[in-house]
């Protein structure tokens, strides 16, 4: 859900934890505030472009109810990497392309916890 303050909409929407706000006229700039979401759970993820697989690490500072999905650029999901409760700590899971990468591209993986997620883009190479 955004919420456009009354006095001027163009100048600020905010979604969960992230913040856009943007400076009308010709040097205007875009700032992404989810420093909140990045205190819960770190993502990263090696090779990056990869070609068979790649590595995706992720960790928790409390433990909690996760999703890790992989999207594809229309939003579509690909893969279900994992669904449940993870005590806080790191984890490490591998991603092969045998597992449902139809094609060469950008792929999105989400790791959601509630209200809050953090995404990370993903390229893969043939």
């Amino acid at each position: 859900m955004c919420t456009l303050p009354s006095e001027n909409p163009a100048q600020l929407v905010a979604a969960d934890a992230i913040k856009l706000i943007g400076q009308s006229g010709m040097g205007g700039y875009v700032d992404i505030d989810d420093q909140q979401d990045k205190r819960m759970f770190k993502l990263d993820c090696f090779p990056n472009p990869f070609n068979s697989q790649t590595t995706i690490r992720y960790e928790l500072d409390q433990s909690q109810n996760i999703v890790l999905l992989v999207y594809n650029i229309l939003g579509q999901q690909v893969d279900l990497l994992f669904n449940g409760y993870c005590p806080a700590g790191q984890y490490q899971v591998t991603w092969p392309t045998s597992r449902g990468v139809p094609s060469t591209g950008l792929y999105f993986l989400c790791l959601r916890s509630g209200k809050s997620q953090i995404t990370h883009k993903l390229l893969y190479l043939k």
